[in-house]
């Protein structure tokens, strides 16, 4: 079989169970969903930068788990950063995180979307 056949077959196989765990999965995104916007508010999803493949920067996906205006509480947070002042901020008991932001991220949870 070509290369090019083996990447049409694999990408075939990449849409078609994408596909399918999204509608296997889709009771508990929506159920998320709704938890987070009736516990919270709006937005839903948080995006974020991601570095993909070859280094091309693309917009990711995940549900929210922390409150509305988490990044500017952050400023207010930094002296409490446990990673000491590296890039990476670190807070046990985070109050940015809501209660079901908490089960999110027990659970993995978060970026299902």
């Amino acid at each position: 079989m070509g290369r090019r056949v083996q990447h049409i077959v694999k990408r075939l196989l990449d849409v078609v169970l994408a596909a399918l765990l999204l509608l296997v999965l889709s009771p508990l995104i929506l159920t998320i969903a709704l938890l987070i916007r009736l516990t919270s508010g709006a937005p839903i999803l948080y995006e974020w930068r991601v570095v993909g493949q070859g280094g091309r920067p693309f917009i990711g996906y995940k549900f929210r788990t922390m409150v509305v205006d988490a990044d500017r509480l952050k400023r207010e947070l930094l002296d409490r950063n446990e990673m000491n002042g590296g890039p990476v901020f670190k807070l046990k008991d985070d109050p940015r995180i809501t209660p079901i932001g908490k089960i999110l991220r027990k659970y993995s949870l978060d970026e299902l979307s």
